[in-house]
Order: structure tokens, then C-alpha cells, then sequence
């Protein structure tokens, strides 16, 4: 019996960080820039970390979600696999989740860090309500 709620909660896991994480990257780009990333710029190329990044007017930016980079589409695909194993093993998966939003989405480590502490809580909280109350 626990080895089907493991997998229960893995698929869950992964469910709902397949979901939640593209919606909270779309939220930390938009809402949480950083006046250090604030570099005035005339074309894309002038920013620092050009594949992540989008001159509008004259600062550089976090790109938008769409359209996605393959790096961004392979961390899509990666990281929720990686963090359902990492819940089901009973670890939240900030070690994971943070190099990997460097990595592979751009984000700073600032915006990494929001990013993983909602995460870990989401995946804790569906555990929980999940398969703890019902």
C-alpha cells in the first residue's frame, strides 16, 4: 500500500508543478526585476545575458515566457520529473530548483529563490492535504 501513494503523490507532484511553474516564472520576470538588472541598452545584444534577457525602452529585461528558448522547454520538462521524485522522497527540492532557474531559465538568484520557496510549499501543502487530512 505505501508504494501506491508514493506514486499517488509523485504524479501529483508533478502534476502541479508542471502547472504552477510556468505561471510563477511568468510572476517573478514581470514583478520581481532587480535594479541591478536595470542595464540601459539600444538593441538585445547590449544586455548582459542576451538569451534571457529583451530591450524595452532602453533597459533591459527578463524576457517574456513566450516564446520559449529550447533551455527553458528541456528546464519545463526536467525540473518537474526532478521535483515530483524529490517530494515523494520527502525533501522539498531547493537544491534542484534553484540551479536550475539560473541555469536554464535565467532568472537571478533572488528571483530563483521566490520561485523555489513557493514552489517547496505548493508540493508540501498538496502532501499534506493530499494524502495526510483525506
Amino acid at each position: 500500500m505505501p508504494s501506491v501513494l508514493n506514486a499517488k503523490s509523485c504524479l501529483i507532484a508533478v502534476t502541479l508543478t508542471s502547472f504552477v511553474l510556468p505561471a510563477q516564472a511568468s510572476f517573478v520576470s514581470k514583478y520581481m526585476a532587480l535594479p541591478a538588472s536595470n542595464v540601459t541598452c539600444t538593441q538585445v545584444s547590449d544586455c548582459i545575458n542576451s538569451a534571457f534577457q529583451q530591450c524595452q525602452n532602453n533597459i533591459c529585461a527578463h524576457k517574456d515566457v513566450f516564446p520559449a528558448t529550447w533551455s527553458e522547454i528541456g528546464g519545463a520538462i526536467i525540473l518537474p520529473l526532478l521535483l515530483g521524485f524529490a517530494n515523494n522522497g520527502g525533501i522539498g527540492g531547493g537544491g534542484l530548483i534553484i540551479p536550475v532557474c539560473i541555469a536554464m531559465f535565467g532568472f537571478t538568484t533572488i528571483q530563483a529563490i521566490a520561485l523555489s520557496n513557493f514552489v517547496i510549499f505548493a508540493g508540501a501543502a498538496v502532501r499534506y492535504f493530499g494524502f495526510s487530512i483525506f
